[in-house]
């Protein structure tokens, strides 16, 4: 599988215990189709994947859309905000294009 962009966001809140990690990986497989990975659990633990996979990319994009919005809401669920931690993409990709980089910069200086 092709791997075009990997959005990785962390969460701490020490006086909880609580050490998230949420990572979306956006490729195309073998045959062409789009696909999302998101990985997610304790920092340092297997976690949980889920791995989803279309043929139309806009519907892998409003997939990862609504999976990064679900992360803004931490605060309220989890009482700490998840931070990005790293954005790769391929030279080919724009970032721009797939993610609000507005939510993802809130979450990076908040």
């Amino acid at each position: 599988m092709e791997n075009l962009l990997t959005v990785t966001l962390e969460a701490h809140n020490p006086k909880r215990n609580h050490h998230r990690l949420y990572q979306l990986m956006v490729g195309k497989d073998l045959l062409g189709f789009w696909t999302l990975t998101v990985r997610h659990g304790r920092i340092g633990k297997h976690g949980q994947v889920t791995r989803y996979s279309d043929a139309h990319q806009d519907r892998i994009k409003s997939l990862l859309a609504t999976k990064l919005k679900r992360r803004s809401s931490a605060p309220r669920r989890i009482g700490c905000v998840y931070q990005l931690s790293q954005l790769e993409h391929a030279s080919n990709l724009s970032p721009a294009d797939w993610l609000d980089l507005q939510l993802i910069e809130r979450g990076k200086h908040a």
